[in-house]
C-alpha cells in the first residue's frame, strides 16, 4: 500500500485516536505530521507514536498529500485563514469538524478544496 504524508492539524483526542489506529496497523509514523499550540500534546505523540510534530501549520500542511482538519468547529475559520496561502489542488482535505459543510469550508479556505467531511468518534482507535 503507498502511503502518503498525513499532516493532523490539531492534536487532540480524536486526532490521537486516528494515528493510534493508523500506526498499529502499520503506517508509517514518519508520514504522519501533526502540528497543535500545545507542544505538551505534540510531545506525548511523538514519544508514544514516532510521529513528527511542529506548531507550525502551514509547514506540516505543505508537506502533506493529505491535511485532516482536526480542529474545534469555533477554531476553523481562525486555523484555516493562515492555510490560504496553500496550494491545495493536489492535496484531500478531510474535515473532522462537526456542523461545518463544505460550501463553508471552500469560504473558509478561499479556495475549492477536495474536501471529504468525516465524524469519527476516539473509540474509532
Amino acid at each position: 500500500m503507498e502511503q502518503r504524508k498525513v499532516a493532523f492539524i490539531g492534536a487532540g483526542n480524536m486526532t490521537r485516536s486516528i494515528v493510534a489506529g493508523l500506526v498499529a496497523s502499520g503506517y508509517e509514523p514518519s508520514q504522519i505530521i501533526a502540528t497543535n499550540r500545545s507542544e505538551e500534546k505534540l510531545t506525548a505523540l511523538q514519544q508514544d507514536y514516532g510521529v513528527q510534530v511542529t506548531t507550525d501549520n502551514v509547514a506540516a500542511a505543505q508537506q502533506a498529500d493529505v491535511v485532516v482538519m482536526a480542529v474545534k468547529p469555533q477554531l476553523m475559520e481562525e486555523v484555516a485563514k493562515p492555510l490560504q496561502v496553500i496550494d491545495f489542488s493536489n492535496k484531500l482535505v478531510i474535515s473532522i469538524a462537526a456542523g461545518i459543510n463544505v460550501a463553508r469550508m471552500q469560504q473558509m479556505f478561499a479556495c475549492e478544496l477536495n474536501l471529504i467531511r468525516v465524524m469519527p468518534n476516539t473509540p474509532s482507535l
